[in-house]
């Protein structure tokens, strides 16, 4: 798999469903990539976890999920 269509894979995962990401690959780019090698590419991928420069007092969501980290206890 080329770079480039790897990151194709990724952005889209990262915005829809793998199996949506997948119809939208083929559709783009006339090439298969199933949803279950969306889902590992971006399961193999080391995102680095960001750093908040200030203490956050409000978070708002629109319909999305967000991972909220905190210390223990």
């Amino acid at each position: 798999m080329s770079p480039h269509l790897e990151n194709c894979c990724l952005r889209l995962s990262a915005n829809v469903a793998y199996q949506n990401a997948a119809k939208d690959i083929e559709y783009i780019t006339g090439i298969t990539v199933p949803a279950k090698t969306q889902q590992r590419l971006v399961h193999y991928q080391k995102f680095e976890q960001p750093i908040a420069t200030a203490d956050i007092a409000e978070l708002s969501v629109d319909g999305g999920k967000a991972r909220l980290i905190t210390p223990l206890g």
